[in-house]
C-alpha cells in the first residue's frame, strides 16, 4: 500500500464555500493523521524486517550446516541442543 492517496487533500478551507470550510479542515486534518500513522507503521515495519534479517539468516545457515552431512539422531539432537540456534531464537523473542 502506498501513501499517495493521503496527499490528495481538498486544499485550504478558505478556498471553499463557508458552509464547507469546517468539513474541509476536519477532513484534511484526518488525512494528515492517517498519513502520519501510515508513515510510522511503514518505518516500524522496515525496522522490524531489518532486525529479523540477521537472526533468520543465522538460523538458515546453521540448519544448512546441520544438514550438510549425514548424522545420527543423537548427533542431530546434540547439534540442536548446543548450536547457536537457541541463542538466535532468544534474540528474536
Amino acid at each position: 500500500m502506498k501513501s499517495e492517496p493521503f496527499t490528495q487533500k481538498f486544499g485550504h478551507a478558505r478556498d471553499v464555500p463557508i458552509e464547507l470550510a469546517e468539513l474541509v479542515f476536519a477532513f484534511n486534518d484526518m488525512l494528515a493523521r492517517i498519513e502520519e500513522g501510515f508513515t510510522r507503521l511503514s518505518h516500524f515495519s522496515a525496522e522490524i524486517a531489518h532486525e529479523l534479517r540477521t537472526p533468520v539468516t543465522n538460523l538458515v545457515t546453521q540448519t544448512h550446516v546441520a544438514l550438510g552431512q549425514p548424522r545420527s539422531n543423537e548427533d542431530y539432537r546434540d547439534f540442536l541442543h548446543y548450536c547457536p540456534v537457541k541463542n538466535q531464537t532468544k534474540s528474536i523473542g
